[in-house]
């Protein structure tokens, strides 16, 4: 994979026609961007994911230590490929207006997974959902950014999980 190479920057609409084997219009009938493509790629991830959760039993006893098990499986994922990983937070985060469907469903998926590792698809656990994928999200640029080590993200997610789970 291209984003594997050199990430962000090492995707390039030609080179993934020519991995493809397809013409680079084909390409652009169904991704406007590289952003787009990223994107997507960050949407198959993340409903590998959702079906990992939906089809094991997530380690934990209460509803915050489920949470961050999932999380921090995730985020070790991420660090095994931290090029793509990266590429994935850069492509979120400058995600322009004709990609808001795609980051809808990125925030969709990683509401259902917290959910389900919750244990309930209540109201309130829809609304912590939301707050713990902005702040993965938000850790997740920090890391990118250089500014954090990727530790710090599963460090975040466990207090923002025990206090909003408590």
């Amino acid at each position: 994979m291209l984003a594997q190479a050199g990430g962000f920057d090492a995707v390039q609409m030609r080179d993934v026609a020519t991995e493809a084997d397809v013409a680079l219009g084909t390409v652009y009938r169904y991704f406007n961007s590289k952003e787009r493509l990223i994107l997507e790629m960050m949407i198959e991830q993340l409903s590998g994911l959702a079906r990992y959760v939906d089809s094991h039993q997530i380690p934990g006893g209460s509803a915050a230590e489920r949470v961050c098990s999932v999380l921090a499986g995730s985020n070790a994922s991420l660090a095994r490929y931290p090029d793509v990983a990266l590429a994935m937070v850069r492509s979120f985060g400058a995600s322009r207006e004709e990609n808001a469907d795609v980051v809808r469903r990125v925030s969709t998926l990683m509401t259902g997974i917290i959910t389900a590792a919750i244990g309930a698809d209540t109201t309130r656990a829809n609304q912590v959902a939301r707050i713990i994928t902005q702040v993965w999200l938000s850790s997740l640029i920090g890391w990118a950014g250089g500014v954090d080590p990727i530790t710090r993200v599963d460090e975040d997610l466990g207090i923002a999980s025990k206090l909003l789970l408590a």
